[in-house]
């Protein structure tokens, strides 16, 4: 897990086609919804999302292809990280998402704000969406980036 206050620092952490870089820095709020395509390695996946706060039944996420870049639009959100290694699975790999769940007692908190991003390794169980003052309406972009 990194926090990066720079997503040009994300061309020197993983292998990003440039054109994926260039579309996270020129996203707005007025950016369209949808998945973005940038060669076989690397997508983008804009969304408005809702922050909440966490529950006891919150479980954290995890995938093993795709490492994420969580990049803010627009708002602030905040970040539940742990290593995996060390947590109780709780709904086994599913392949074709690529996405495995896991439940947590203890993590760190990384918040992040506009034009801010965290970068999520395979190892690092994360649950995102996480209020930071109050529910409020972020726009964020997902970059996956297939790992080497």
């Amino acid at each position: 897990m990194k926090k990066i206050e720079n997503i040009e620092m994300v061309s020197e952490l993983l292998s990003v086609p440039t054109d994926a870089v260039v579309f996270l820095k020129t996203a707005t709020p007025n950016t369209p919804n949808g998945r973005y395509d940038f060669g076989d390695t690397c997508y983008v996946n804009v969304m408005d999302c809702d922050t909440k706060e966490p529950t006891d039944d919150s479980l954290m996420e995890t995938h093993e292809r795709y490492v994420d870049v969580q990049f803010l639009i627009d708002g602030e959100e905040k970040f539940l990280c742990a290593d995996k290694n060390g947590l109780m699975l709780a709904v086994a790999y599913n392949p074709q998402k690529d996405i495995a769940f896991y439940r947590f007692e203890h993590a760190v908190e990384v918040v992040c704000h506009t034009g801010e991003a965290i970068v999520l390794d395979t190892c690092d169980a994360h649950l995102p969406g996480c209020a930071v003052d109050g529910a409020k309406t972020v726009k964020k972009a997902v970059m996956k980036v297939l790992k080497n």
